[in-house]
């Protein structure tokens, strides 16, 4: 299950994300560095050439998408 913190919400519309775009991502990006320790939990960023997503998973099958932009 995927979620959308309030943050990425509002950071997708500002960099004119879609839902879809965030998606791809996730099934086409790699996870180029190790993750960040924030907030009590790890936060990878998945990457493609173009978009940024951070993720961030909370349980198991659930993946929070915390924030999302344009490289």
């Amino acid at each position: 299950m995927f979620f959308f913190t309030k943050h990425a919400q509002v950071q997708m519309l500002e960099h004119d994300l879609k839902f879809g775009d965030a998606f791809n991502v996730l099934k086409a990006g790699k996870i180029l560095n190790d993750p960040d320790y924030e907030n009590g939990s790890f936060r990878y960023r998945v990457q493609t050439n173009k978009i940024t997503v951070v993720i961030v998973f909370k349980k198991p099958n659930h993946i929070f998408i915390v924030t999302a932009w344009r490289n």
